[in-house]
């Protein structure tokens, strides 16, 4: 049976469409992200692993970020830093929260900024904007949101 070329040529514009739907928007900052790029190993070492959400600005397994239950991590300078939920931080995701802060007055809060999607039967991704302050400046970057178990 042969397929006439324009119902091919629309099978391959949806596809196209959809893939170009799930990728997250470009920075939303001049400033060089100074979240260095975790490991498993570093989410372990902070307990933030388990079920809870990574934000990452690149696609792939490793992450900027990783949240779960009232425990999320970045690393900065080479230095892993823990941060509890900040006051009026809301539910994000099952087990974890949408506003993290450190001693040291450093505020990251995350939100997503597009629907969220399905992967398998236990997670979900999204595009999600970062926003962190810290000495009274603030910046964003936009990334991937991964939440599942």
């Amino acid at each position: 049976m042969r397929v006439p070329i324009m119902t091919v040529t629309l099978v391959a514009v949806t596809s196209t469409s959809a893939a170009l739907a799930i990728q997250p928007p470009r920075d939303a900052s001049s400033r060089r992200i100074p979240l260095e790029l975790m490991t498993s190993r570093d989410s372990e070492a902070t307990r933030t692993h388990g079920t809870g959400c990574t934000w990452s600005d690149v696609a792939g397994r490793r992450w900027r970020m990783s949240m779960a239950d009232d425990r999320a991590a970045v690393k900065i300078d080479g230095k892993l830093v823990v941060l509890q939920p900040a006051r009026g931080a809301k539910d994000l995701f099952p087990f974890t929260f949408d506003k993290w802060t450190n001693s040291d007055g450093m505020t990251i809060t995350v939100r997503e900024i597009s629907a969220a999607r399905q992967v398998g039967t236990e997670a979900m991704e999204s595009p999600a904007l970062i926003e962190m302050v810290e000495g009274g400046e603030k910046h964003a970057w936009t990334g991937r949101l991964s939440c599942g178990s």
